[in-house]
């Protein structure tokens, strides 16, 4: 098998097999002619390699030659038909792999880009449920993505990262279907839970740091894995965000609201407060609101009828569109007993049901580590999800 890949404006086929022998041939096609012509070789003939590109570089990972099943990594310039290898401890994956995915991701906690190897084969009889990353800032070595938990009995505990142990993986260079920060979905074609079968959709679920098997299908099954890229303005945190809504609260990690100060405070804590009512929709009598997590790439939409920066409980809740429905009930006051210091504290608002529980707040710390914010419970409806961003809209229904 062998990959195309699309530096630029210019297309290009890397190695593959003919014959049963491995090809080490790069061809570069012409668009203005519509032919194609032989252009480099690589190291090594190879095929069933992982390719993604990045910063007009050809990352080829992994793969299998005359040698058997490669752990190399290589990075093709174009440009300059040159070769060099990552990494200044080393370039090598923890195991050999191929026939497996591909992409790129950028970190959110350290805005780094990761090259992602998912899945493969391992060149003996078994299959690879492991999720393989390269920092390329960091540039250091290949690591095994361990999950990332915010709870800390779990924090950097290794797993078995995939549901299955994944092959058949397609090479095709391609990013991993994201869904926001780290949220990615991979389509295979053979596991050895179901086969060659549709149900071979799997999800990454940030907040447990492993996939699960979506309960979506394919609708037909297919062979090798397709990836693609989605924008992420074909999720939820871009549906209808015109200039309707209204930003009235926004917070990041490490800023929080002092107890009985709604407002006054300025980049990059932004609150709106003190003009809140002014956005009611006074003629259903309703508020409006969309607390949007864009770490996550969700929302909560709802109404209520109380004002959350009063002492009064949730009052005419009805829900909209709540992708975190677990526990949630509407937004309502906590700022008795609120600390100075935010962390722990109870100061302005959450929307947490449950006695005691601290989820869905706003304006507050989560006394975890790294200052985050208490988001959203998850969808197993226990685990609580720490967030770094948090933006509270509201809406006037009624202009």
């Amino acid at each position: 098998m062998f990959a195309l890949v699309e530096v630029g404006s210019d297309i290009y086929g890397i190695g593959g097999t003919q014959a049963g022998q491995f090809i080490d041939n790069i061809y570069h096609f012409h668009f203005g002619n519509n032919f194609w012509s032989s252009y480099d070789t690589t190291p090594e003939g190879i095929s069933a390699f992982g390719v993604t590109v990045f910063q007009d570089e050809v990352w080829i990972v992994g793969g299998t030659t005359i040698y058997g099943v490669t752990d190399s990594t290589h990075i093709w310039n174009p440009s300059t038909k040159s070769w060099r290898m990552p990494g200044s401890l080393s370039s090598k994956l923890p195991s050999g792999l191929k026939n497996f995915a591909c992409g790129i991701i950028k970190d959110r906690k350290s805005g780094h880009d990761w090259i992602l190897t998912v899945g493969g084969h391992m060149g003996t009889s078994s299959t690879s449920q492991q999720v393989y990353y390269f920092d390329i800032q960091e540039n250091m070595e290949w690591r095994v993505l361990k999950a990332r938990v915010y709870q800390p009995e779990i924090h950097g505990s290794s797993v078995n990262i995939l549901p299955s142990g994944w092959n058949s993986f397609s090479v095709a260079p391609s990013s991993l279907i994201q869904f926001g920060a780290n949220k990615f979905t991979v389509a295979s074609g053979f596991t050895v839970t179901h086969g060659e079968s549709p149900k071979n959709v799997a999800l990454w679920q940030e907040e447990l740091g492993v996939f699960i098997w979506s309960s979506s299908a394919l609708t037909k099954a297919r062979k090798f894995a397709g990836l693609a890229e989605i924008p992420l303005h074909t999720r939820w945190t871009c549906l209808s965000m015109g200039s309707e809504w209204i930003r009235i609260v926004e917070q990041t990690s490490g800023n929080f609201f002092v107890p009985n100060q709604i407002s006054g405070y300025s980049s990059p804590l932004h609150s709106n407060l003190d003009s809140l009512n002014n956005y009611k929709s006074s003629c259903l009598g309703h508020y409006h609101f969309r607390l949007v997590w864009p770490g996550l790439g969700y929302f909560n939409e709802w109404l209520q009828d109380n004002d959350m920066t009063q002492s009064s409980p949730v009052a005419g809740f009805k829900k909209i569109a709540l992708k975190y429905p677990s526990h949630f009930g509407g937004l309502f006051y906590v700022n008795i007993g609120g600390l100075s210091s935010g962390d722990p504290d109870d100061t302005l608002a959450k929307g947490d049901i449950r006695p005691g529980g601290e989820s869905y707040a706003v304006g507050r710390l989560s006394g975890t580590t790294g200052n985050l914010l208490p988001g959203p419970v998850g969808q197993d409806g226990s685990t609580s999800i720490d967030v770094d961003h948090l933006i509270l809209y509201i809406k006037n229904d009624c202009t």
